[in-house]
This record gives structure tokens, sequence and C-alpha cells, in this order.
């Protein structure tokens, strides 16, 4: 398993590598928040001002979303579907995967996980194991500050997500490190933000603070052995 420090050197190459996706998509944020002047300064005019260009832009593409958010079904087929009991097993697997996507809300979250697909150009969803109801959620995360790693397969090896959150939100999802958490220290004099990172690979998730002196705050073996995170990346020239 990777320490905290190892993923941070890992973090460090990651956003080097894509420094320049990562200025897209804070241009593209840019656009979608209505702040089109900041990367187009020179192109407005009294005919065509800013927010009605800006405006347009975001309703297209929340219009463009929902028409491609809607699920397909969801239907197992058996090898022989002849006898009865294959036709019985096959019908079990689609209930069990229906139950799995209407569980975690699949559809709900898809208004939104297409949108940040046409805005960033990728979707991200990882499977994580509800530990109240004892089953798998898919939850799709916004790509802002994702870092995937691919095999040449195409398949995910590791799942690195930056969250910028206030220290006094954080403190509250964890009370054990509350002290922890909004301590000052000799880098960050009461800054209300920190950092934090998330990391999944094959053998752990972590969570972990690199602006309190890599503090972990949750660390768990992953059983399954694999990688359960699948970024689905919008084709593009480059």
């Amino acid at each position: 398993m990777l320490t905290p420090k190892e993923v941070n050197a890992k973090l460090g190459r990651l956003q080097t590598k894509f420094a320049s996706r990562d200025q897209r998509m804070r241009d593209v944020l840019s656009v979608r928040q209505g702040d089109l002047s900041k990367v187009y300064p020179s192109m407005f005019s009294e005919d065509y001002p800013k927010p009605l260009v800006a405006n347009f832009i975001d309703v297209a593409a929340r219009d463009l979303a929902e028409a491609m958010a809607p699920l397909p079904s969801f239907n197992c087929s058996a090898a022989n579907m002849v006898s009865d009991s294959a036709r019985k097993a096959a019908d079990t697997r689609t209930r069990i995967a229906n139950f799995y996507a209407s569980l975690s809300e699949l559809q709900l979250q898809m208004y939104e996980g297409a949108d940040w697909y046409n805005t960033y150009g990728m979707m991200v969803g990882l499977v994580e194991m509800d530990y109240d109801s004892n089953n798998p959620r898919i939850r799709l995360l916004n790509p802002w500050g994702v870092y995937p790693e691919m095999d040449r397969f195409g398949r995910t090896i590791s799942l690195t997500q930056v969250i910028n959150i206030d220290s006094e939100s954080l403190a509250a999802q964890y009370p054990e490190f509350a002290d922890q958490i909004l301590a000052k220290n000799n880098y960050q004099q009461g800054s209300p933000y920190v950092s934090m990172i998330r990391y999944h690979d094959a053998d752990q998730d972590l969570i972990f603070l690199p602006e309190r002196k890599n503090l972990t705050l949750a660390r768990t073996p992953n059983p399954i052995g694999k990688c359960l995170a699948k970024v689905a990346i919008r084709p593009s020239l480059d």
C-alpha cells in the first residue's frame, strides 16, 4: 500500500501531466459560471453582451445533459435461455442489477454526470461499500480535481481526487480529528479551507490532509483486490 507521502508525490506528477487539461477545465468552468469575458475578453460587443451569451451556453449545456441522462434498461441474459433454471437465473441477475442502480439513485446522478461529461470531457464513477445496508453504491464524482491512471486497455489503475473544503465542515465530518484539522500550523495560519486528498486503487481507500502533516482521516483495505473506479473520457484530438 502507498503511504500518504508517496500518494502526495504521485499527485504532483499527475498534476504536472494533466496541467493543460486542468487549464481547459478552468476555462470551461469560467464560461459555465458566466465569466466568459475572462476567457475571451475581446469577443463581446453591445449587440452581444456577456450575460446573454454566457446564459445561452449554460442553458444549451443543461439541455444536452438532460437529453443524454436517461439510463438504458438493464437486462441480463444467459448463454442458454432454453431451460427454466437458466431463465430464472438471468431474471435474478437482472433484478440485482436494477436494484443496485436504484439504490445508488443512478438516474438522478446521471443528470449531473452527463453535464460533467459535456463540460469537462470526462465522467468518473466509483463503487463504494455502504456498510449500513451492506450493499455496493455507485457514485459519480465531479471530474474537477480528479486524476486517473489508466493502463493500455483503458482500465483504471488508480484514482486520485483533490477536494478543497472548509475546515469547519471537514471537522464536523471527522469530529475525532477536529483539533488537528482546525489547528494552525507554520505554513497556513488559520486558513478557512484545506485540501483533502482521496486515493483509491486495488489495495486501499485512503483519505488524508497534506496541509496537516499528512493527517490520515480514513484508510481502508480494498477487499475486492481491484480498482473499483471507471472513467469515461470523451474522444478528442489530443
